[in-house]
């Protein structure tokens, strides 16, 4: 009996370095927002499978000592190919998107978005709110979300 060999249809397979991709970048910065708060407030990256086919991950504000109230700031949607990929910023009342074609975009786009007033608002709001003492909800084990709605004074964040 003979051996047969299988021939090989992929072709060199490329090889890859660690990469950054969406989905890191959004953990590295909810990761700073701990650091830089003092665990005082967490960042949360979180996957939904609404389609096998699509990535689709959202960036929330978490509140631990306010019985774990979270805000959602950006969802990020794309598919395998990751660029160019749909951003939107779920604090604004429209929810606006932007359609983002590379990495240096997306991160002069999320570092906008991150840094700008709204979200200073958003964080200091929180912080003030924790440090008030006011909430006590060692008791409970419920999760807040929600969604702030921007106001006439809402400044133009990219998009």
């Amino acid at each position: 009996m003979t051996e047969t060999t299988t021939e090989n249809f992929w072709g060199e397979i490329p090889k890859v370095d660690k990469a950054r991709t969406p989905l890191s970048i959004l953990k590295e910065q909810a990761a700073m927002l701990g650091q830089l708060s003092n665990r005082l407030l967490e960042g949360d990256v979180t996957l939904e499978s609404n389609s096998p086919s699509k990535i689709d991950a959202f960036l929330s504000i978490v509140a631990p000592s306010l019985g774990g109230y979270s805000i959602y700031i950006i969802r990020i949607i794309h598919d395998i190919q990751i660029y160019p990929l749909t951003m939107i910023k779920l604090f604004e009342p429209d929810n606006r998107s932007r359609e983002i074609h590379s990495e240096e975009e997306f991160i002069e786009t999320l570092k906008a978005i991150l840094s700008s007033d709204k979200v200073k608002r958003i964080i200091a709001s929180l912080l003030t709110q924790i440090k008030s003492g006011d909430f006590d909800f060692s008791s409970k084990k419920s999760e807040k979300k929600a969604y702030i709605k921007g106001g006439a004074d809402d400044e133009d964040i990219p998009f």
